[in-house]
């Protein structure tokens, strides 16, 4: 079984004929993510391009991250260090809060730049976010900028995206519209898709259209990555 090799070897100059052809061999990661609140669609969204796409997209989700977080750290307790807080606000319509602590960045953060690895490997990325918080936003444009990437907003009525909350059953009255009111503050798309308006496959291929025009926010074009890729690995500037 023929492995790729480390790219701490590269990294350090040892680039052997082996790990030469595997860079010239290796195309530009690309990477669309898709932000919006919660039940807005975006992972129905995420399946559609991965059935649609010709090459494999590794599907990476908010929901996998919130699933691998204790639940411990998920409750109000000043004793402990928070991660993210679920808060109901008394209001007219049903609102919950999300309070994010210390952990709650951090593992932000780290989802961030896993998915920046995952990229370094190869490997083209539909991600599906909820960036509540500006900072995650630019972040996310910072550690995706060697690559190809697309931000996408997906957008939906605030009437529908609650009564897709009450039918799916799954989440917490109230949490879609506090993401809805905070999702999109501030961010800048390179297109948006309207999820109340066209299903699911079809917002995919409003994607897969624009993504074919080329209109990437990566700062590297798509066809000289692999001289890019190998004129780092030259200089010693790639890292594990």
């Amino acid at each position: 079984m023929k492995c790729r090799p480390c790219l701490r070897s590269i990294a350090s100059g040892e680039i052997t004929a082996t790990a030469k052809t595997d860079l010239k061999d290796m195309k530009r990661a690309r990477i669309i993510l898709l932000n919006g609140a919660s039940s807005s669609g975006k992972s129905a969204i995420a399946v559609e391009l991965q059935r649609l796409f010709k090459d494999p997209y590794m599907h990476l989700g908010i929901d996998t991250v919130f699933s691998m977080i204790p639940s411990k750290c998920k409750r109000k307790d000043p004793r402990r260090l928070m991660a993210f807080v679920w808060q109901p606000i008394h209001g007219e319509a049903p609102e919950v809060m999300i309070s994010v602590g210390t952990l709650g960045h951090r593992i932000m953060s780290g989802f961030h730049h896993a998915c920046a690895a995952m990229c370094r490997s190869g490997l083209d990325l539909v991600i599906d976010h909820v960036l509540m918080d500006k900072a995650w936003a630019r972040e996310c444009k910072a550690l995706f900028s060697p690559f190809e990437y697309y931000f996408v907003g997906v957008l939906c009525p605030i009437d529908v995206l609650e009564r897709r909350e009450q039918e799916r059953g799954d989440r917490q009255i109230g949490l879609t519209r506090f993401t809805a009111l905070h999702a999109h503050s501030g961010n800048e798309y390179d297109m948006t898709v309207n999820s109340a308006a066209f299903s699911a496959r079809e917002c995919a291929e409003q994607i897969i259209q624009h993504v074919s025009a080329g209109r990437s926010s990566g700062l590297i074009p798509r066809a000289s990555f692999r001289r890019h890729w190998m004129e780092k690995a030259s200089q010693g500037a790639l890292r594990h």
